[in-house]
């Protein structure tokens, strides 16, 4: 039975033929329409028990029969479930390995800043020194050691025109929102992965479906 369009067939040893299902709240049933007018059915419950009443008419006389058994039955088709199973995992990796890789460059900024905003104080400071005598903090290429000076902890190497530019320059900014703009494009990467899952599973499903109706309608043919 086919739980998307609802439409069912019999496979048996004259072939495969439509059936009526009839679903219920206690188990299902499949009608049989023959040409003949007489009306087969099999009836399983929810708990698997099953039985199959045939209502043959032969030389106009009917030549009843019934058969009781058991089959397994599932009330719907687990396809969705197995797709869901497959993309939740996918969704679940997907936003696990954004966070790190959001809170990897949101560490990178922030360590970036950190030091943008070091220099710029310690060329702010420097500005001190202009127009005054360095000779004392100046190498022999011409750098000044403002860090000696006192601008910085340790040795700092500068020009006076990097000085001056610092001067007309505002303090670096910190991006706020650098976690997030790296997040969400990465976790819309991961949910395109989880739906592609979601669908090869989906695929797989009908596929074996196909194959399993193919197989079975062969094996009729044969019997």
């Amino acid at each position: 039975m086919d739980t998307v369009t609802r439409k069912a067939v019999i496979i048996g040893n004259a072939g495969m033929s439509d059936v009526e299902a009839v679903g219920g709240s206690q188990g299902i049933t499949f009608q049989e329409k023959l040409g003949s007018g007489a009306v087969q059915t099999t009836t399983i419950a929810k708990d698997g028990s099953s039985v199959h009443s045939r209502h043959t008419l032969i030389g106009g006389k009917v030549t009843p029969s019934q058969y009781y058994g058991s089959c397994p039955y599932e009330h719907r088709s687990r396809d969705v479930e197995n797709s869901v199973v497959a993309a939740i995992p996918v969704a679940i990796v997907g936003g696990v390995a954004s966070h790190l890789e959001a809170f990897k460059e949101q560490d990178r900024v922030i360590k970036s800043w950190t030091e943008d905003t070091r220099i710029w104080k310690g060329l702010r400071c420097g500005s001190q020194f202009l127009g005054k005598d360095m000779t004392a903090y100046t190498n022999e290429f011409g750098l000044i050691d403002i860090g000696r000076a006192g601008c910085s902890d340790g040795k700092f190497l500068t020009r006076v025109d990097e000085i001056r530019d610092a001067m007309n320059q505002p303090a670096p900014a910190l991006s706020e929102n650098s976690y997030w703009a790296i997040y969400f494009p990465t976790m819309g990467i991961w949910l395109v992965f989880a739906l592609i899952a979601f669908g090869v599973v989906n695929l797989l499903g009908l596929w074996f479906l196909a194959v399993r109706s193919a197989t079975r309608w062969i094996k009729a043919e044969f019997q």
